[in-house]
């Protein structure tokens, strides 16, 4: 009998230091209508150390505008105030987003989490890129990350995003 063969685990790992293009367009393009059900996570860790996840919409992340070198990346995003969330990130001031695309897991390290003002009813943050880790493993290939679908009425979802991602994109 032939000794079974080890799976190839080998996998194409990038780190970068800033958002890398495939995400920039997504994070900066507001492009919930084009990519309906997209989910990022948002890790936050509580007083213990537990993870607790977040689930945002594009409604709800938006990449800042590239910033002049040497300063990072950027990201904002809002958060229902009542959020497990909104306390870990306030008190770390880091956090990570996650999420699958072009058949790549992505982890977005964030630092310097800030609280903004609040507006249309969120809890927002701004907070720098750190780092972003891409994923991918040659044996299997990642069709999707976490997706939903709306239960609400569309439009009225999707207005009250539109302004949810123009108040995240105020002077930024």
């Amino acid at each position: 009998m032939t000794a079974p063969q080890p799976l190839q685990t080998a996998r194409a790992l990038g780190v970068f230091e800033a958002l890398p293009q495939i995400l920039r367009a997504v994070l900066e393009g507001g492009l919930w209508r084009a990519l309906p059900g997209f989910t990022l996570s948002l890790l936050s860790v509580d007083q213990v150390g537990r993870p607790h996840t977040a689930l945002l919409s594009l409604g709800e992340v938006v990449a800042e505008p590239p910033a002049a070198a040497p300063l990072p990346d950027g990201v904002r995003f809002g958060l229902w105030p009542s959020s497990r969330a909104v306390i870990n990130l306030e008190r770390t001031q880091r956090g990570a987003l996650t999420c699958v695309l072009d058949a790549t897991f992505f982890q977005i390290q964030l630092s310097h989490v800030r609280r903004l003002p609040d507006a249309v009813g969120l809890a927002c943050f701004a907070a720098q890129v750190e780092a972003v880790e891409a994923q991918r493993v040659t044996y299997a290939q990642l069709q999707s990350g976490i997706t939903f679908a709306l239960a609400a009425d569309a439009a009225e979802v999707d207005a009250r995003w539109a302004a949810q991602w123009a108040a995240l994109r105020a002077d930024a």
